[in-house]
């Protein structure tokens, strides 16, 4: 996860992108966690809205196809 510098919170499967940036495991029960918990705003010094992770938990299996081998990102 990103916080861009225009403040955006986004995905970023590939870890690459400019901003400030937070591992969350590939795992719906994580990024609930993360969001839920405030574990992930914290990290990114920024509000996390809880929409995100819906959207996140949309997304979980392609990100797991775009991601490293790891399996965190």
């Amino acid at each position: 996860m990103v916080r861009t510098p225009a403040g955006a919170v986004v995905a970023d499967p590939t870890g690459r992108l400019n901003g400030r940036g937070a591992y969350v495991c590939k795992d719906l029960a994580c990024i609930t966690i993360a969001v839920g918990r405030g574990a992930l705003r914290r990290a990114l010094e920024t509000p996390v809205p809880d929409e995100l992770r819906d959207e996140l938990a949309a997304a979980v299996p392609e990100l797991i196809n775009q991601g490293g081998a790891h399996g965190q990102e």
